[in-house]
C-alpha cells in the first residue's frame, strides 16, 4: 500500500477506470469527488493545472483518492500547506475510500499529505457517518488536529422502508393544501402541469442555464451561465452522469413553459442536491416547491437511504423542510513534533480569532447597509 500525488494531466485510462471504480464501492459515495465531476471543474471553470489527486493504491487497485493543491495560504491564513480541493461547487470533501481497513489506509494518505507540508487541509469531511470514525482516529494517530469549524446542513435519511418518516411528516396538511391550490390556479394560466425526467436530455442542460440566468443569479452575475467556462463545466458533469445513469434533472414544465428544474447526484445508496431553478415569472405560484415537494415524495418512494441537501446550514427554508441533519466539519492536521510546532501554533491563533473576526465583519455589513438607506 503506497500513496502518491500525480496531477490530472497525467492520469491516462487505466487511472480513471481505477478512481471510478474506487467511488462506486466507496465506504461513504461522494459524487462531488469522482473524476465526472473534478475533471469537468478543474478544465472548465477554474481552468487549473496544479489539481493533483492524492491516492493510495494496492498495485493498480486504487484504495483511496483527495483531489488536492499545494496553496500558500488557506483561507486567509498565510503559510504553504496542502490543502483538498474544495471549490464553490463542491459540497462534501469526505476523501472516496474504499471499506477494507479504512483507517490504514486513511493514515496512508495523511502521511503522505504531511509528508508534502506542514500542515494537511481537510475540508467539510463528516464528522459521523461510515468513515468518521476511521478518519478521527487516523488523524489523532498521525497528527496534531486543529478543528476550524464543524456546522449541520439539512438532509432526508429514509430509515427502515416506508416507516414513519415522508412528506407528510414534514409539511403540515394546511401547507399542503395550500401548494396544491396554487398548482390549480398555475394550471389554469398555462395548461396541465406535469414532471419529466429530462436527464438524457442534453438540451435541457441549457435551458436550466437559461432559466437560472433570467433570473435573480443572473441578475447578481453569480449564475453560471455569467462565469467564464461554468457553464461548460455544468453541461460536460451532466453529460458524464448522465451516460452512468446517475443524473437526476427533473423539470416541471407545461406543454409550453418550463416552470422550475433541478440537478441532484446520485452516488451509492444516496442522492445529493446541485442546484435548483425556477421561472420567477409565475414565482405567485411556487414552482419550485411544487418540484420539491414532488421531489422529497420520490425520495421516500425509492430505495435512496439518505438525501443531501448541500446548502448552507443557515438556508432556513430546507432546515424547515427537511427534518434530518448532516454534520461536517473542517480540519487542518499537523506534523508532530518541533517541524509543526510553529504552523500548529498559527493555526490555533487563526481558529481562536475567528468569532472577532465574523463580528467585526458583520458590523461593517450592518454600518454599510445603514449607511446605503441613508
Amino acid at each position: 500500500m503506497r500513496a502518491y500525488i500525480r496531477s490530472l494531466a497525467e492520469l491516462d485510462g487505466p487511472d480513471l477506470r481505477a478512481w471510478s471504480e474506487l467511488a462506486s464501492q466507496a465506504l461513504s459515495p461522494n459524487p462531488f469527488l469522482e473524476p465526472e465531476f473534478v475533471l469537468p471543474a478543474a478544465r472548465r471553470a477554474w481552468r487549473l493545472d496544479d489539481v493533483g489527486v492524492l491516492t493510495v493504491r494496492d498495485g493498480s487497485d486504487w484504495l483511496a483518492a483527495l483531489p488536492v493543491r499545494s496553496v500558500r495560504a488557506w483561507r486567509g491564513v498565510p503559510g504553504r500547506c496542502l490543502a483538498a480541493w474544495r471549490h464553490t461547487y463542491c459540497y462534501l470533501g469526505t476523501p472516496l475510500v474504499r471499506g477494507e481497513d479504512s483507517e490504514a489506509i486513511l493514515a496512508t494518505l495523511l502521511r503522505a499529505g504531511l509528508g508534502q507540508a506542514d500542515s494537511f487541509v481537510l475540508d467539510w469531511i463528516d464528522s459521523t457517518g461510515p468513515l468518521a470514525e476511521s478518519l478521527t482516529a487516523a488523524l489523532a494517530a498521525q497528527s496534531r488536529i486543529v478543528l476550524v469549524e464543524e456546522f449541520e446542513r439539512a438532509a432526508l435519511y429514509r430509515r427502515n422502508g416506508n416507516d414513519d418518516t415522508g412528506l407528510a411528516q414534514l409539511v403540515s396538511s394546511r401547507s399542503r393544501r395550500s401548494y396544491g391550490r396554487k398548482l390549480r390556479l398555475l394550471e389554469r394560466e398555462v395548461g396541465e402541469v406535469t414532471i419529466r425526467d429530462r436527464s438524457a436530455d442534453a438540451s435541457a442542460y441549457q435551458r436550466f442555464l437559461e432559466l437560472e440566468r433570467s433570473g435573480w443569479r443572473g441578475e447578481w452575475g453569480t449564475a453560471m451561465a455569467c462565469r467564464p467556462g461554468h457553464a461548460e463545466f455544468f453541461a460536460d458533469f451532466c453529460a458524464r452522469f448522465a451516460d452512468k445513469g446517475r443524473l437526476r434533472l427533473l423539470s416541471l414544465e407545461s406543454e409550453q413553459q418550463t416552470l422550475a428544474m433541478k440537478t441532484d447526484l446520485v452516488a451509492g445508496d444516496s442522492i445529493f442536491f446541485f442546484k435548483p431553478v425556477f421561472n420567477e415569472q409565475f414565482g405567485r405560484f411556487s414552482p419550485g416547491m411544487q418540484l420539491e415537494l414532488a421531489n422529497i415524495e420520490g425520495f421516500y418512494a425509492g430505495n435512496w437511504t439518505m438525501f443531501d441537501a448541500c446548502t448552507a446550514p443557515e438556508n432556513q427554508m430546507y432546515n424547515k423542510l427537511w427534518g434530518g441533519r448532516r454534520r461536517l466539519r473542517s480540519v487542518v492536521a499537523v506534523r508532530r513534533g518541533a517541524a509543526g510546532t510553529v504552523s500548529y501554533a498559527k493555526w490555533r491563533a487563526a481558529v481562536a480569532v475567528r468569532p472577532l473576526k465574523h463580528k467585526v465583519l458583520a458590523a461593517a455589513r450592518r454600518q454599510q447597509r445603514r449607511s446605503g438607506a441613508v
